[in-house]
């Protein structure tokens, strides 16, 4: 069966008690990030918002992380994405993998909002 990528969306939003996804907060800058990622820099990915990061609390589901800062607003978006994953023609282990994570999302984050895009 075809290998499929584990790619999970996480919405930013201010939390003020705790830190965010891969110690990371909405909002911060170039250098705040490059400062939470052991000095290692963004790399930029194109002429746009996204960046290569390579945060110091990440996960290992994941082995690539890409964000999105803005120069005025700062980060906005981050997105992990896995190695392939081999699954049958009706993507259950996909699926399963993906509401695992949610799962465990939920229990530190709150209830999710998951939008499909294609």
């Amino acid at each position: 069966m075809k290998k499929l990528f584990l790619s999970i969306y996480f919405s930013l939003f201010s939390f003020l008690t705790f830190a965010g996804p891969f110690g990371l907060n909405m909002g911060m800058t170039y250098s705040e990030i490059s400062e939470a990622c052991n000095g290692k820099s963004p790399l930029r990915i194109e002429n746009d918002d996204r960046y290569y990061i390579f945060p110091e609390k990440n996960h290992s589901s994941f082995k690539t992380y890409i964000a999105w800062i803005d120069d005025e607003h700062g980060l906005y978006r981050i997105r992990g994405i896995s190695e392939p994953v081999n699954t049958d023609m009706y993507g259950k282990e996909i699926q399963n993998i993906f509401y695992d994570f949610v799962y465990r999302l939920e229990a530190i984050y709150g209830k999710a909002k998951i939008k499909v895009t294609l």
